[in-house]
C-alpha cells in the first residue's frame, strides 16, 4: 500500500466534514492551529503570526491548521478535533493553551495524561494510511526519564487497546470509513494500473516474436 501524503488525507478529511461540520483543513504553516469560523482573528497576533494571510481572512469555515506538508501533523490535529466537545470547537485552539518544549517532570506528566489520546487516533489513522507512527513527547530540551518514551509508548498502546473494545462512532467512524475508501480505492487503481502496464508489455513482446 501507497502511503498517504497531506494533500490526500486533507482531501479526504475536507470531503469528508466541510458540509457536515462546516470545518476544513489547510497545511503548510509554521505551527499547528485550530480556528473557529468565529473567532476574530485580525486582533490575536498568536493567530496572524501563525497562519498566511490568504487562510486567516477567511471565515465562513472552522479551519485546523497543520505544519507544512507534514501528514503526521495533519493526522494528530484531527485527531484533536475529533476528541474536542462541541464546545471547545467554538474555541482558540480548542481553549487550550500550549506549554512549550523544556517542560518539568510534573508538566511532563500532564502532556502525556492529555496527548495519550490524541495520538493513539493519530497511531489507529497512521496504519490505515500507510505512515509510520512515533510517539512524540515534544520536550527534546527538558527533563526526561530514560523510560519516558516507552513507558507513554505503553500508555498509547493500552488506550488503543480501550479504544477497540468498544464500537468506534461519531466523527471517529466517518474518518476512518473515508480513509478506508480512499484507500481500496487508490488500490484498486495500483492494480488496474499493474495490470494494463503487463498488457502492454505483453504485447510488446508478441510483437517482437512475430518480427
Amino acid at each position: 500500500m501507497t502511503s498517504l501524503n497531506s494533500n490526500q488525507i486533507s482531501d479526504v478529511f475536507n470531503e469528508t466534514f466541510k458540509h457536515s461540520d462546516n470545518t476544513l483543513i489547510f497545511g503548510g504553516q509554521d505551527e499547528p492551529l485550530y480556528v473557529p469560523a468565529s473567532y476574530p482573528i485580525k486582533s490575536d497576533n498568536r493567530v496572524i503570526n501563525s497562519i498566511t494571510e490568504p487562510l486567516y481572512c477567511s471565515h465562513d469555515y472552522h479551519r485546523i491548521f497543520y505544519k507544512y506538508d507534514y501528514p503526521r501533523s495533519a493526522l494528530h490535529e484531527i485527531s484533536h478535533w475529533l476528541i474536542a466537545s462541541e464546545r471547545r470547537r467554538l474555541l482558540l485552539d480548542f481553549g487550550y493553551w500550549y506549554n512549550p518544549d523544556g517542560r518539568t517532570n510534573k508538566q511532563q506528566t500532564k502532556f502525556m495524561q492529555v496527548e495519550v489520546y490524541p495520538q493513539a487516533l493519530e497511531k489507529i489513522f497512521c496504519e490505515r494510511c500507510g505512515l509510520n507512527f512515533i510517539p512524540s513527547l515534544d520536550n527534546l530540551s527538558g527533563s526526561q526519564g530514560k523510560n519516558e518514551l516507552s513507558v507513554f509508548s505503553a500508555m498509547i498502546d493500552n488506550k488503543i487497546s480501550k479504544i477497540y473494545q468498544h464500537p468506534i462512532l461519531g466523527r471517529t467512524e466517518r474518518f476512518l470509513e473515508a480513509l478506508n475508501h480512499y484507500t481500496k480505492k487508490l488500490m484498486l487503481l495500483d492494480v488496474t494500473s499493474l495490470a494494463t502496464h503487463e498488457i502492454c508489455n505483453l504485447k510488446i513482446s508478441t510483437t517482437k516474436e512475430r518480427y
